[in-house]
């Protein structure tokens, strides 16, 4: 349950550590799914090498076990939970509510009720008007120099059955939407405080 939003500054922001984060999955819920890719990039920070990537393939026991996700949901937990403040884009409707079902589901702890969940895609509904509410529509309006990359179908149904070159694609998109995603919300925050929830 998210809590009543409060506001982050700038300066606010740059006195925390701050991540942004995104979820790749084989279904857009944690019953029938599981997650295939994490990554965290500290904002403010232009090198992508910095971007901490976890991937299913590189789990124990994944080769016979290309199903099972706890190993990436608990290192995934582990990492989220060394920041102050996460950014997502839907990432209170989505990719926490997916973590916490797997996170249930493998009897794994959840993230920390104090961290400072800042969700763009609420920002975007709420205080804009483009031609789409999507993270795409952003970033084409902002222009970022980091844009969102598209994945055609195939390529997800090919991760979920093992191909790594498929899986490898979804990494590059993953860290793609990380990057864009900072780079969108460095821009935004120079303009209007963010607006961030607990969720708990």
């Amino acid at each position: 349950m998210a809590t009543k939003a409060q506001r982050l500054s700038l300066a606010d922001l740059q006195s925390m550590k701050v991540g942004v984060w995104d979820l790749e999955s084989s279904s857009l819920n944690g019953s029938f799914g599981h997650v295939l890719v994490a990554g965290v990039l500290p904002a403010f920070t232009p090198d992508l090498k910095e971007c901490k990537v976890i991937r299913i393939d590189k789990t124990k026991g994944y080769h016979t076990t290309m199903w099972d996700d706890t190993q990436l949901i608990r290192d995934t937990v582990q990492e989220l939970n060394k920041y102050d403040v996460l950014i997502g884009f839907n990432n209170l409707w989505f990719d926490v509510p997916l973590l916490h079902t797997r996170a249930l589901s493998d009897r794994l702890p959840w993230l920390r009720t104090d961290i400072k969940h800042v969700d763009i895609y609420q920002f975007v509904r709420k205080r804009l008007r483009l031609s789409s509410r999507s993270l795409y529509s952003l970033l084409t309006q902002l222009e970022t120099k980091n844009q969102k990359t598209g994945l055609v179908p195939k390529i997800w149904r090919c991760a979920v059955g093992g191909h790594k070159p498929s899986l490898d694609k979804i990494v590059e998109h993953n860290i793609a939407d990380c990057a864009s995603l900072a780079e969108a919300a460095a821009r935004i925050v120079k303009h209007v405080d963010l607006p961030f929830f607990y969720v708990r």
